[in-house]
């Protein structure tokens, strides 16, 4: 086993309804909680906003980077 990677940031995607996305923009702050951390937030940043509406659920996929330096989250 190699040594362990730390991840500076991590991946979170996310749906948002089709009429909230003129409201988001890249580059706009977000707060991200976890069910496993209780009160918790964690400050990230849209990066990617998907411009493909899901026709059957009428949302979109957006991907936000969340810094990590604690490493308290986990991928997956």
């Amino acid at each position: 086993m190699g040594p362990k990677q730390e991840r500076p940031e991590v991946e979170v995607t996310f749906k948002i309804a089709e009429r909230l996305l003129a409201e988001i923009k890249v580059g706009q702050l977000v707060n991200v909680s976890v069910a496993a951390s209780d009160d918790r937030s964690f400050p990230g940043e849209v990066d990617l906003i998907n411009p493909v509406v899901d026709q059957n659920t009428r949302t979109a996929e957006v991907r936000a980077l969340v810094p990590n330096q604690d490493g308290l989250l986990r991928p997956g």
